[in-house]
C-alpha cells in the first residue's frame, strides 16, 4: 500500500529514444508507444531504473538506495524485500510541431488532457484545475494567441487548419508544469503557443513527427561503413512535455535504515534537474529536465 504521491515533468532538451529494440517496420528502432493510441510513452520501469542509477551516482550507495529502489537481482535473505517506490509511465503532455509562423507550436488534445486528469486525480492532485477546452473538429486547432495564425489559418508541417479563438486561459496549467523560475522563457512561450487539437490529428502528429535519425557504424580497418550496419532510430523532439506519477510507502527493509512514505518521498523528490533518459547517452540524447508539481499548498509534497 502506497502513502504518499507525487506528479513529475519531464521536460525533454535533446532528443530522447526510448526504444523497443529492432522492429519489421519502416523504422528499425522505434520509441516505446501505447498499445492502443500510440502515443509514445517512457515505461515506468525504465523511469525508476534512471531515477534509480541518478539517486546512486548523487547521494553514494549508503544512502538507502536498497531500502528506496529496492535490492538488485540475487543477495542473501534479509535483502529480499519490494522496493519502497512506484514509477508510473511518461505520458506526453504536449508535443512541438513545426509551424509556418512562430517557427514551433505545442499541441496536445482532449483526450491526452483528461488522461492527464485521471493521473491527477489518482494521485490526490484534485486541486490543479484543467483547461476546459471543447473539442475541435479535425480540420480545427484552438489557440489563444492569433499570432501564430496567417489570415485565421495555422500551417503545421503540411497541414492548414481553421483557428479557434477561445478565452480559456492555460496560465495555471503552466505555471504548476513548470515552476522553476530558470524556465520563464518556456513558460511565456508555452502560454502563447500552446495549441488543442483534435485527437485523431494528435495521433497523427506523435506518429508522424517524431525526429528519425540515420545512424551508421565505420570499421575501423577500412574506414568505410561496415555491411548491414545502416540502421534508423525514432526519437521525441527537443522541448516535448511528459509527465509521470510516482507513490511511494515506508522501507520494506528489517532492522536499521527504515523509512516513513514521507521521508522516502522527499528522497525521491530530491532529484530535480537534468539527467539522461534512454540510449544513446554518449553522443548527447536524451537529457530531460524534471519538475515536480507542487502539491495543494504550494509545496512538494
Amino acid at each position: 500500500m502506497f502513502d504518499k504521491s507525487a506528479i513529475g515533468v519531464f521536460i525533454v532538451e535533446s532528443p530522447v529514444h526510448c526504444g523497443v529494440g529492432q522492429d519489421v517496420g519502416v523504422i528499425d528502432q522505434p520509441v516505446q508507444r501505447e498499445r492502443h493510441t500510440g502515443y509514445p510513452i517512457i515505461q515506468g520501469s525504465e523511469v525508476k531504473g534512471c531515477f534509480r542509477q541518478y539517486y546512486k551516482k548523487q547521494f553514494n550507495k549508503g544512502n538507502n538506495v536498497l531500502e528506496i529502489f529496492g535490492p538488485e537481482e540475487g543477495g542473501d535473505e534479509d535483502t529480499k524485500y519490494a522496493s519502497a517506490v512506484s514509477f508510473g509511465d511518461a505520458r506526453v503532455l504536449l508535443f512541438p510541431v513545426k509551424s509556418l509562423k512562430g517557427t514551433y507550436v505545442w499541441i496536445t488534445s482532449k483526450d491526452v488532457l483528461e488522461k492527464f486528469g485521471r493521473i491527477l486525480k489518482m494521485a490526490g492532485f484534485t486541486h490543479l484545475n484543467l483547461p476546459d477546452f471543447e473539442k475541435p473538429g479535425d480540420n480545427e486547432i484552438i489557440s489563444p494567441d492569433d499570432k501564430i495564425a496567417v489570415e485565421k489559418k495555422v500551417v503545421l508541417e503540411e497541414y492548414v487548419f481553421n483557428r479557434k479563438d477561445t478565452n480559456i486561459t492555460v496560465d495555471q496549467l503552466i505555471d504548476k508544469l513548470i515552476p522553476a523560475e530558470e524556465y520563464q522563457y518556456l513558460k511565456d512561450a508555452l502560454k502563447k503557443k500552446l495549441c488543442v487539437v483534435s485527437d485523431d490529428t494528435f495521433k497523427e502528429f506523435v506518429s508522424m513527427s517524431t525526429e528519425v535519425i540515420t545512424r551508421i557504424r565505420i570499421n575501423d580497418e577500412t574506414g568505410v561503413v561496415d555491411k548491414g550496419a545502416l540502421w534508423t532510430e525514432e526519437y521525441l523532439p527537443t522541448d516535448t512535455v511528459l509527465y509521470f506519477p510516482v507513490f511511494a510507502s515506508g522501507t520494506r527493509n528489517s532492522g536499521k535504515g527504515k523509512l516513513n512514505a514521507g521521508e522516502v518521498m522527499m528522497k525521491v523528490q530530491s532529484l530535480h534537474n537534468y539527467i539522461q533518459v534512454g540510449g544513446n547517452e554518449t553522443v548527447g540524447k536524451g537529457f530531460v529536465r524534471i519538475n515536480w508539481i507542487p502539491g495543494k499548498d504550494g509545496e512538494i509534497k
